[in-house]
């Protein structure tokens, strides 16, 4: 967890998992977390994200099977996905998203 608070504090508008940490930690509070599942099967992630999204969860992973963007990993929100997850989780619009 240290790794991703330092990445929130170094990149704090974009992914908007580092928007949400810093939101966190302007309100005194940390993210915490739980182990879901152990598992050697790199699909995993993937299954549990699906699931997930299924039940109408809202997550930040930027891609469905928990991998870096690239080959095989997914793809780029948009700019209304973007809006979409702001809205839903009542963030400030923060237009340095879009003018990178």
């Amino acid at each position: 967890m240290i790794e991703h608070i330092s990445a929130a504090k170094a990149k704090p508008y974009y992914p908007y998992k580092n928007i949400w940490i810093n939101q966190l930690l302007q309100q005194g509070r940390k993210p915490d977390y739980r182990i879901l599942s152990v598992s050697h099967h790199s699909d995993a992630e993937g299954w549990y994200i699906k699931q997930c999204r299924a039940k109408g969860m809202i997550l930040l992973n930027m891609t469905d099977n928990g991998k870096d963007l690239g080959a095989g990993g997914g793809h780029l929100i948009t700019r209304q996905e973007i809006e979409k997850i702001r809205e839903s989780l009542g963030l400030p619009f923060t237009g340095s998203l879009f003018d990178k």
